[in-house]
């Protein structure tokens, strides 16, 4: 498996729809779509980028990636963040892996 998700076709920032930007900054209570687009854009990049299950510091990876993407801006809450942008792109595609999501990345998906 290539990535951290399952998406057919594969789920990319260019494939996002106004809608989800939408959703994402409403969950996150931001009130700033750009930053809301640059947000998903940067979770996507990360699930993307490579897939090592069972390291057990995949998870601290994963949120360093993402708040690389997300410079120079910060995330204030990194796990909530997350978690929102994992629940929009499930709910939108239901595309997400998320069995394999939880074995990488357990704290960021305890809630699903």
């Amino acid at each position: 498996m290539q990535g951290h998700t399952n998406c057919q076709p594969r789920c990319r920032p260019a494939d996002v729809r106004q809608d989800w930007i939408v959703e994402l900054d409403a969950r996150l209570r931001w009130h700033d779509l750009p930053r809301s687009y640059r947000l998903l854009s940067a979770v996507m990049h990360a699930l993307d980028v490579d897939d090592r299950p069972g390291r057990p510091d995949e998870e601290e990876r994963f949120l360093h990636r993402i708040e690389v993407g997300f410079l120079p801006d910060r995330i204030k809450a990194p796990d909530e963040a997350v978690r929102a942008v994992l629940e929009v792109m499930q709910d939108r595609t239901g595309a997400i892996d998320l069995v394999h999501l939880r074995q990488l990345l357990p704290r960021l998906t305890r809630n699903h």
